[in-house]
């Protein structure tokens, strides 16, 4: 068995991406239930403005967190500093970023032009509170789970994942459903989610070390350091991700906006299948030698090329009727950006996978570079095309503007790794045989299973 087949089935990479995979089906599944309650019980405009604060959340969250996350799984894969300390350091930082962030974010939703957007969207200034109030407890949730990846509780990580998105389905239904409590609901149901995960993410780190708040001053350094050449990347993919959003909101209305949310909700899916390999690519990656990362990374981009084309092709076939059927008619608007997202949402999957290599090669500063090429091109093409265009101008922007980005990153680990662009891309005869020994794995061990019992 050669090399790269080793690594995917005898270490377990396949099993785990595939466990990976089905936790964030799951999360899909639930994900679905939500987003169709609140279409169903929100209506454009009110989906539009819970779309709208989610996003300021997640961006907020992204701009604050300074790449611990990443540096936690960089750092804690190798074990090279003391856990209690990563765990300490995590706390505090957490504390301090959110307390900071929760009194600019009041003071800022009282200057005149920001009230008045929040209103020209129907977003009242206590939603806005509350979705802040969250963040210190979603920021400490990312960088414990981060840990517990890192020291290869992956079933953890992943039900925490699960954990979130079935809370939140559970809220939903209680605060929309049953008491119909509209938009400050569904805002009271997602707050709730996040404090109740964070609750279950702590209670599985204490048995790793004591939380305890620590300030290891030299620790924080090295960790920053990292984390900042990640987390740069971050902040303008997610601003890439979500700044149109806020743009469309600009120029259009609160119900061109929940349309567009639906469209943009449905392509990301797609990205369950890259970011469940990167969940276990990464930790693997940052431990690997460098001929073991040749071997594997390769391998790895051409089955999620693969699967992600199949999966859009067929999206694209049903997108018509699965959106008139599931969120209904009214909501069939969102059909045409969602197509016109999928060929961007294929070409940035392989971005994803080549950039969390070079990230666990501690190079994660091409993710950068081509996240913040990326982001000016969609600022520009957003403010061209979708006074023209609308929503489906936006989609363009974004499609284009992922492709290059993918782009840079792709050229960066040609170059750094000496790999062809076909040995990447292009599924290989050999390569079958991945899928077929996987196959062969699983139903051994489920016979075993089955006959023990």
């Amino acid at each position: 068995m050669n090399q790269p087949l080793n690594e995917l089935v005898h270490q377990g990479f396949a099993s785990l991406s595939a466990r990976t995979f089905g936790a964030r089906l799951l999360v899909f599944m639930l994900g679905l239930a939500s987003s169709v309650i609140l279409a169903r019980t929100l209506g454009p405009e009110g989906r539009g403005a819970f779309a709208l604060l989610i996003a300021f959340a997640t961006m907020l969250t992204i701009l604050v967190n300074l790449g611990l996350h990443s540096a936690n799984i960089y750092y804690g894969a190798g074990y090279r500093h003391n856990l209690a300390d990563i765990i300490g350091n995590s706390l505090t930082v957490a504390f301090l970023v959110g307390v900071v962030l929760i009194i600019s974010g009041i003071g800022l939703s009282y200057v005149p032009q920001i009230n008045h957007f929040l209103e020209t969207n129907l977003v009242k200034p206590h939603m806005l509170w509350l979705i802040l109030s969250s963040i210190p407890f979603s920021l400490l949730s990312t960088y414990l789970s981060s840990i517990l990846l890192s020291h290869g509780h992956v079933s953890r990580f992943n039900l925490s994942n699960i954990c979130q998105s079935a809370l939140q389905l559970a809220f939903f239904i209680l605060l929309l459903l049953l008491f119909q409590q509209g938009l400050e609901g569904s805002v009271i149901a997602y707050v709730s989610s996040v404090l109740a995960t964070t609750l279950i993410v702590v209670s599985w780190t204490r048995s790793l070390a004591p939380l305890k708040f620590r300030w290891n001053c030299e620790l924080l350094r090295d960790f920053i350091r990292y984390g900042l050449k990640a987390n740069l990347g971050h902040i303008a993919q997610i601003l890439n991700y979500r700044l149109d959003m806020f743009l469309v909101a600009y120029f259009l209305n609160p119900a061109e906006v929940g349309f567009y949310a639906i469209a943009v909700g449905m392509a990301e899916r797609i990205w369950m299948i890259p970011d469940s390999i990167n969940t276990v690519l990464f930790p693997k990656i940052s431990a690997a030698r460098e001929c073991e990362a040749n071997a594997l990374t390769p391998m790895v981009s051409r089955h999620t090329s693969f699967l992600v084309t199949m999966i859009a092709v067929g999206a694209a076939l049903i997108a018509k009727p699965f959106v008139i059927t599931v969120y209904g008619p009214e909501f069939a608007p969102s059909v045409l950006p969602f197509l016109l997202l999928l060929p961007g949402v294929m070409i940035l999957s392989l971005g994803k996978i080549l950039a969390n290599d070079l990230a666990g090669r501690g190079k994660p500063e091409y993710w950068t570079i081509g996240a913040w090429v990326s982001l000016g091109l969609t600022l520009v093409l957003d403010l061209l095309l979708i006074p023209h265009w609308g929503i489906a101008g936006a989609a363009v922007a974004s499609s284009l503007s992922y492709t290059l980005g993918a782009a840079i990153v792709v050229g960066a680990f040609r170059k750094i790794a000496k790999i062809g662009f076909k040995e990447i891309t292009v599924l290989e005869r050999a390569d079958t045989q991945v899928y077929k020994s996987f196959i062969l794995v699983t139903i051994a061990k489920l016979w075993r299973r089955s006959s023990s019992k």
